[in-house]
């Protein structure tokens, strides 16, 4: 337990100290701001002072500077961090997102424990939850979303705690106790984050894939959450006269078409990958970055394939809600990306958990199931975008 423990203060020390140097505006900084982080905050600010929710007025097409395009999340993230806002005030009045970001590291941290402590539990080899552990807690996408203020941070947390729970049914008989976690678990995710919504139906899959499965069950973890979160787009449609209000904080669309398509994939490719593997992603280190991240991409891809495979082998039940999670939440990703540029590797949060294990188990494979050079592996995959950024 001492690599657990070591990796976790090193982790919690990451992103404190980045919840400090990061800034809130695009001041000149060593460390780029995240540009989303002070409409996020801007929600947790008003439902502070005015007791009530948001009405989407502006997306961030038109409306940057005013830091308001985010009211059409759903509540439960900016609700949670309302104490947090509160106390800034009375702390460190006009930086309350210094103690807010607080309420992200203590997601994120939450996240990496109960995905490490699921994996230990329900793989054989220990080695793959220690390099689950690696890569939560210093791979790009989560540290640089927790560490800042954004509903991704709580995401994260339930998407741990859904991969948790996916995993316990797989291996265990499921109990009235541990669907009521289930459906607990999404409805968490449904007011987080709509993109959740892509993940609802792999726990009743789960269910219904297990032996003697319980039609019931998976029916019940289907409907449920969309009951409890019904209310939340039936209000979006009063305002906005659309259940799934996107446009309205992502603002006019730009399709992709004939003309753009080679730029498109192109763009998309390119900075899904640098926002994956590296935390601040706007930053670019020159001629170095032309071949590091292919170098980054093509061990992503090789690492998800050996991965899979591996898994495929030894629990094909396992390896085919992996893959099921992972497509449902690349169907919306390639969706949205037909009418938006919106290729950050963040929008896979939901099935982040699943794809950060089979890295895991790839990287294992790939060394010949050596615990060293496994480790090694990923380190270097972690550290060699820190390394392009400085040079």
């Amino acid at each position: 337990m001492k690599f657990f423990w070591t990796v976790c203060a090193a982790a919690l020390a990451l992103r404190l100290l980045f919840s400090v140097i990061t800034p809130l505006d695009n001041d000149p900084a060593f460390i780029p701001y995240f540009n989303d982080e002070k409409a996020h905050l801007k929600y947790v600010e008003y439902i502070t002072e005015n007791n009530r929710l948001p009405v989407q007025t502006t997306s961030v097409q038109d409306g940057f500077n005013r830091a308001e395009f985010e009211y059409y999340q759903p509540p439960l993230f900016y609700s949670l961090a309302r104490p947090f806002y509160t106390l800034g005030q009375r702390l460190i009045p006009g930086s309350e997102h210094i103690v807010v970001r607080f309420i992200s590291i203590l997601f994120s941290m939450t996240g990496l424990i109960v995905l490490y402590l699921a994996v230990r539990r329900f793989f054989r080899e220990s080695v793959l939850a220690d390099a689950v552990l690696i890569l939560a807690a210093f791979g790009g996408i989560t540290l640089r979303f927790g560490s800042v203020v954004t509903n991704d941070s709580f995401l994260f947390t339930v998407a741990c705690l859904y991969a948790a729970l996916i995993l316990n049914v797989l291996h265990e008989k499921p109990d009235g106790r541990m669907i009521s976690m289930g459906i607990l678990v999404v409805v968490a995710g449904l007011w987080t984050k709509a993109s959740f919504l892509l993940l609802l139906p792999l726990l009743p899959i789960a269910l219904l894939l297990r032996r003697n499965g319980s039609p019931w069950q998976a029916v019940s973890s289907f409907a449920l959450p969309l009951l409890t979160i019904l209310p939340w787009y039936l209000r979006n449609y009063t305002l906005y006269k659309k259940f799934l209000p996107v446009e309205v904080g992502f603002g006019a669309a730009d399709p992709l078409s004939t003309q753009n398509v080679f730029t498109r994939v192109y763009n998309t490719a390119n900075y899904f990958i640098r926002s994956f593997v590296f935390p601040y992603d706007q930053s670019w280190g020159g001629l170095l970055d032309m071949f590091i991240y292919p170098l980054e991409g093509l061990v992503l891809i090789i690492l998800f394939v050996f991965g899979l495979k591996a898994l495929f082998r030894s629990d094909r039940t396992s390896a085919w809600i992996f893959s099921s999670a992972i497509l449902l939440n690349l169907i919306g990703f390639i969706s949205l990306n037909l009418r938006y540029f919106q290729s950050e590797a963040r929008l896979l949060m939901p099935a982040l958990p699943f794809i950060l294990i089979l890295l895991a188990i790839g990287a294992y494979h790939v060394t010949g199931k050596n615990k060293n050079r496994a480790m090694i592996l990923l380190g270097l995959w972690i550290a060699l975008p820190w390394v392009g950024s400085l040079v």
